[in-house]
């Protein structure tokens, strides 16, 4: 009844053939021994943790969802085809301008210091070279340089100009940015987070600008001349503020999905060893 789970825990699980390759043969499965509890014990157990299963799943579900409803809006919203409230709770108005990244934004181009300068001590500035320095659209401390040649503060905008073109995130703090690292930011009278979320609903377009061609990398002039229609700075703040908030909520159920796997990983520990043992026909197991 509950031989599935133990078996996500087997030792057999790391075991590896001559070549080297993982591998689960029938007769090291033969030979893997598993304590089990009585039956009721079992089915009470398996029980418990089928329900951490179902909250997980329906997690992931939730996240697909909203990161498909994210989606919609981004095209909804960053496109003009559907139009927020302004303060006063009529729809905003007016025509959108066509612009270059240019008009709006400072694009700073990363240039590599020497890698003689590069240390892990702290010493200098963190240096953002690319995706290996970025987590969760976020910039983080991996290596240092003691050579600062371009640099990026934190909320920048973080544009991957080497392959894969396009990569989106912020910087979480003062860094060295690498040749193969854009900076962004928002002129005056625009909003950054308006940037950001557009930068976002573009990343995956970048093939469609490369018209075909393999796109290992981007020049500044490239990032610059990228077309885009803004509104007012207030509806751009109005607009920045929504996706904004769809991020937070996908955010949070991310870290609601981690916490469940944490938990129920604990669970398995605690149950799946008899450490813990569970009530059974209003009689606790010990």
């Amino acid at each position: 009844m509950i031989g599935y789970y133990p078996l996500l825990k087997c030792p057999a699980n790391s075991t590896t053939t001559a070549s080297g390759v993982p591998s689960l043969s029938k007769s090291v499965i033969n030979k893997v021994k598993i304590n089990l509890p009585p039956l009721p014990e079992q089915r009470k157990i398996a029980t418990i943790l089928g329900t951490w299963d179902k909250a997980i799943s329906t997690t992931e579900r939730l996240i697909d969802n909203s990161k498909q409803q994210k989606k919609a809006l981004m095209q909804q919203l960053l496109t003009g085809k559907k139009r927020l409230l302004d303060d006063s709770g009529k729809p905003f108005e007016g025509e959108w301008e066509e612009v270059k990244l240019s008009d709006v934004a400072e694009v700073i181009m990363g240039s590599s210091p020497k890698s003689s300068s590069y240390n892990q001590n702290s010493e200098g500035l963190p240096l953002i070279q690319g995706n290996a320095d970025i987590k969760n659209r976020k910039s983080i401390p991996r290596i240092y340089t003691s050579e600062v040649t371009k640099k990026c503060h934190p909320e920048d905008i973080l544009l991957s100009v080497r392959a894969p073109v396009g990569t989106v995130a912020k910087s979480a703090h003062e860094a060295c940015i690498g040749r193969g690292i854009s900076s962004i930011k928002a002129k005056t009278n625009h909003v950054q987070e308006y940037l950001y979320q557009w930068l976002l609903w573009f990343e995956p377009r970048w093939e469609q600008y490369s018209q075909g061609s393999t796109f290992e990398a981007v020049n500044s002039n490239d990032i610059k001349s990228l077309h885009l229609v803004i509104p007012t700075h207030s509806e751009q703040a109005k607009i920045a503020s929504v996706l904004n908030n769809a991020d937070q909520e996908i955010k949070l159920l991310e870290q609601q999905l981690a916490d469940f796997k944490q938990e129920k990983k604990a669970l398995m520990q605690q149950l799946l060893t008899g450490k813990r043992r569970v009530k059974v026909d209003d009689k606790v197991v010990a």
